[in-house]
């Protein structure tokens, strides 16, 4: 396949074989709108390590009101997975383990609020995946963006499509599907663009938790066919964020390749050198006047820049077929702890989307 037919328009009407059953294999997937991975990105690379996901999917990835410049794709970057992400606004992001083959997808929509991704698989097959973000107090421009978008993927009629994203509409209820009493008119066209996809839309249960605010589902994982998602599971948010991390399996046939992983070796690091780097930055003057997240994106900046000019690496092979190893930091101990973390969150999300998910049934009803 060239680069001209991973074009949006280059593929249209181009007829791809169902997926047979004998073929499937299973792809692992995480979704959650991270509210910033800067000070988040620690805790979210535990929880990849528990889950060990093929595919990563992250809305609100920059820190609000950030600078041009002062993030980059860099500050997204986790170890063992290839990053695919927009710049533009809050940056969705997708992650792909680096024995999967993928490639980048260009839509003639040019939807600045997402990003999209194509992975061969057997045959003329593919799987086409995308990550999108709408914001609350969305555009109108935005809104329609967003729908000419999904309707322009589901008119490639690629064999296999998965997205996921953050889009913002309360109102509608999953379940029937239909539009709230008083719904936005966004709402009712999105919820019609979403119908003219004839897409599956699998989040059945609130998404969203925050104070006393109704718990709602924002967050959606859609397909282009109903059987390819099982064993979809809801867990408790990264950090301050107020969305739960959903997961699931998606069932598809994909070909992997051995691939190289750079690690550093702390043990032989120069570390006169790295007291040096540090030691030269005028801290107080750096930060000075900066919000929280600004402060840590340039502090972790400064000792990634260091890092990479004075501890070597060395590039380890890694069968396709293997898991991703833990970092030695991460032993049983920190995993203990970790759980304990998480267990009081388990014991708030549990019975409240429990209690919530009664309450919309009977308000359907």
């Amino acid at each position: 396949m060239d680069d001209l037919e991973r074009q949006g328009g280059e593929v249209e009407g181009r007829r791809l074989n169902p997926l047979k059953t004998r073929d499937k294999t299973t792809l692992t997937c995480m979704y959650t709108n991270i509210d910033s991975i800067s000070n988040k990105k620690s805790e979210l690379e535990t929880r990849i390590q528990e889950f060990d996901p093929d595919i990563i999917g992250l809305t609100e990835v920059k820190p609000k009101n950030v600078q041009i410049g002062q993030f980059t794709e860099d500050e997204m970057t986790i170890q063992g997975y290839t990053l695919f992400a927009n710049m533009e606004g809050r940056g969705p992001a997708i992650y792909f383990k680096d024995d999967i083959k993928v490639f980048r997808r260009n839509l003639r929509s040019n939807c600045e609020s997402s990003v999209w991704c194509s992975i061969p698989l057997r045959g003329t097959d593919e799987l086409m995946v995308g990550v999108m973000y709408r914001s609350p107090n969305g555009s109108e421009s935005l809104n329609l963006d967003i729908n000419n978008t999904m309707e322009e993927v589901a008119n490639l009629h690629i064999s296999h499509v998965l997205l996921m994203g953050d889009f913002n509409y309360p109102e509608i209820l999953w379940d029937t599907p239909s539009l709230e009493p008083g719904g936005r008119e966004s709402a009712r066209e999105f919820l019609k663009s979403f119908q003219n996809c004839f897409f599956y839309q699998h989040i059945m249960e609130p998404t969203h938790f925050r104070g006393d605010q109704r718990a709602n589902i924002l967050d959606l994982v859609m397909t282009s066919e109903e059987n390819m998602v099982e064993d979809l599971k809801y867990g408790e948010p990264v950090g301050k964020s107020h969305h739960c991390v959903i997961t699931w399996n998606f069932k598809a046939y994909v070909e992997r390749s051995s691939t190289k992983t750079t690690k550093y070796l702390y043990d032989k690091g120069n570390y006169d050198k790295l007291r040096a780097a540090f030691g030269s930055v005028d801290w107080k003057e750096a930060l000075a006047g900066g919000t929280v997240d600004e402060m840590w994106t340039l502090i972790k900046g400064k000792i990634d820049e260091a890092v990479k000019q004075h501890v070597p690496t060395c590039v380890n092979a890694k069968d396709g077929a293997g898991r991703q190893r833990r970092p030695q930091w991460m032993n049983t101990g920190v995993l203990a702890s970790i759980r304990k973390k998480r267990r009081p969150l388990l014991d708030i999300y549990s019975p409240v989307r429990e209690m919530t998910t009664r309450t919309i049934s009977w308000r359907v009803t």
